[in-house]
């Protein structure tokens, strides 16, 4: 849930999309009823800027291209030159184009085509940077995940490897542990004992 409420920026710029996502499922809904669609275009253009805005602010766009220019900050969660920001350039193109056909279009049906147009851009930037940071993130913990692992793993061998040394060292016998001077004691008491038998 960090992903998407992490803090004010990330959460207000969740709430955003949703809104976006549902004006325009809205819109498709009711397209039958819907009699000045230059109106939605124009809402979807200013509200989507504003989301742009916030989406930017909260990935660190900024710092991205501060640090492609200067160095002098930590970039952003992506780099300048990558496939999330291409991804969201194409978008932008297409919603510029929108933006300036649908005044031109004389017909509704036409502004619909061209409304149609711009959501779909916008839509193409939400998906594209939106699966970019839930992979990112997926990324980064199974990477977490694979280094704690790889430290179990080496602790279990390492536990091994004493474990075989130690079944490996030669174990001494019991008769290996006495002395010659006791072993002639012994043979010399028992000399004595058959004398005594014997004799008795």
């Amino acid at each position: 849930m960090k992903l998407y409420f992490g803090n004010t920026t990330t959460t207000i710029t969740t709430l955003m999309i949703l809104c976006l996502l549902g004006f325009i499922g809205y819109t498709i809904f009711q397209r039958a009823n819907i009699l000045y669609w230059g109106r939605r275009t124009l809402f979807v253009l200013v509200f989507g800027l504003i989301i742009y805005c916030f989406a930017a602010a909260r990935d660190g766009l900024d710092k991205t291209i501060q640090h492609t220019i200067d160095g002098s900050c930590a970039p952003g969660i992506f780099p300048l030159l990558s496939i999330p920001n291409l991804i969201g350039c194409i978008g932008a193109a297409i919603i510029i184009i929108a933006a300036i056909a649908t005044p031109i279009a004389k017909s509704q049906a036409a502004r619909e085509v061209w409304c149609y147009f711009m959501s779909g851009g916008a839509l193409l930037k939400i998906v594209g940077m939106e699966v970019s940071r839930i992979r990112l993130l997926f990324f980064f913990e199974i990477s977490v995940n694979s280094v704690e692992r790889l430290c179990v793993l080496w602790a279990f061998s390492l536990v091994e490897c004493v474990a075989i040394w130690a079944l490996k060292l030669p174990v001494l016998h019991t008769d290996a542990l006495k002395t010659h001077k006791s072993q002639s004691l012994s043979t010399e008491f028992i000399g004595i004992s058959e004398k005594n038998n014997r004799i008795l």
